[in-house]
């Protein structure tokens, strides 16, 4: 389907990526339509910081370290919320594990960077075809072949 909305190429950690792909699987919606919804409701507070930031730019001084400070201030201020959101899930589970049902969460998962604060490195991403095609592909007619030559060292 073509659209004149702009693409981008994004990478994700293996936790990250595993929890979009499950609630995605579990909404019945695509990962990506999950991640534009995202991105729609944290786009004016993004807005907002781009603004913070290009003024912190032109600032000089004294006024640069000022809104840096607010910047972080308010940025301090958002993480008691995403920790309420989190203990209210925890409460939820438990609520469930007393029902006899439980949440299957991987260990820490639910945290940005815990695979690195379990001394984990993020696995390297590999980018196009892993499995090479069972028949060899032809070229289009009308177009030559690629020239097989030697390779330079």
């Amino acid at each position: 389907m073509a659209t004149d909305r702009p693409r981008i190429t994004i990478s994700l950690s293996p936790d990250e990526y595993a929890v979009l792909r499950r609630l995605a699987g579990l909404q019945g919606r695509p990962m990506s339509k999950i991640v534009s919804e995202l991105m729609a409701e944290f786009t004016p507070v993004l807005g907002r910081v781009c603004e913070a930031i290009e003024l912190a730019n032109r600032a000089q001084g004294k006024v640069k370290e000022n809104i840096r400070r607010a910047v972080d201030d308010a940025e301090a201020s958002i993480l008691p919320h995403a920790e309420a959101v989190l203990r209210q899930y925890d409460a939820f589970n438990e609520d469930l594990r007393q029902l006899g049902l439980e949440l299957s969460a991987a260990d820490g998962a639910r945290s940005p960077g815990a695979a690195a604060a379990r001394g984990k490195s993020p696995r390297p991403v590999i980018t196009g075809a892993t499995n090479p095609p069972k028949t060899t592909l032809r070229p289009r007619k009308g177009k030559k072949p690629p020239k097989q030559g030697r390779r330079s060292a």
